[in-house]
């Protein structure tokens, strides 16, 4: 019976928040827990339970005599979000530019080369296909730690990236730079690729500020890597 339980709760939390991130419960919109449950085909207990966990992932406030809510975009959020992603996935980048395997480049342009290639420009397409260069990068590292701090990262700037997508579906520069970090992983410059990946970085987060009306102010941060008397 528990993990009855436990897999309709699973399921509910997987259900509720691809709703969120995608838009489909909008920002600041009331959640209605009957008419979840109803989607769902599921009890009340789930939802709660679901809605228990998004609230602890910051996707949902809680707000007495309101209900539950769908937590606003805010540019302190994605500042907070986009400084922290640049800081581990500089940190990756460094890793993956002194240990990443010939198998794991190849991996890597193969990404580039179906991003630079395909004909779906859809906002869907063009997600997974950033989010799958990246994460390649992580895998790359051979690093469980490093891999499971990337997705949290990256799923608490998926909202945001949306947001970009959903107005600016030109992805030139994108690809390029993604070409560039593919380049200077493959040549082992790890100083240099992680210089880029923060300047990348850097480039989402003051294209969406500028899209929420907001003022971009950038920190001023460099991912050191030291290398040993031996390198």
């Amino acid at each position: 019976m528990n993990d009855k339980k436990n897999s309709s709760a699973q399921i509910a939390y997987e259900n509720i928040k691809d709703w969120i991130v995608s838009g489909f419960l909008v920002p600041g919109e009331k959640i209605d827990q009957d008419d979840l449950a109803s989607k769902l085909n599921y009890s009340r207990m789930p939802i709660r339970s679901a809605l228990d966990r998004l609230s602890s992932e910051g996707l949902v406030v809680k707000i007495p005599h309101r209900g539950v809510l769908v937590s606003k975009l805010s540019d302190t959020e994605l500042n907070q979000v986009f400084e922290l992603r640049a800081h581990i996935e500089s940190m990756i980048v460094i890793q993956a530019a002194l240990h990443a395997s010939e198998e794991s480049i190849r991996k890597l342009y193969n990404i580039l080369q179906y991003h630079e290639d395909t004909s779906d420009v859809t906002m869907v397409s063009i997600l997974d296909q950033n989010r799958a260069f990246h994460r390649m990068i992580a895998i790359s590292t051979e690093s469980d730690i490093l891999l499971r701090v990337f997705d949290i990262v990256w799923e608490q700037a998926e909202r945001y990236r949306r947001l970009y997508y959903q107005a600016n579906r030109s992805n030139d520069r994108v690809i390029k730079e993604h070409r560039r970090i593919a380049d200077l992983i493959a040549e082992h410059k790890p100083q240099e690729a992680s210089d880029l990946m923060i300047a990348h970085t850097a480039n989402a987060q003051k294209a969406i500020l500028e899209l929420m009306n907001k003022a971009y102010f950038p920190t001023p941060f460099r991912t050191l890597y030291a290398p040993s008397e031996d390198s």
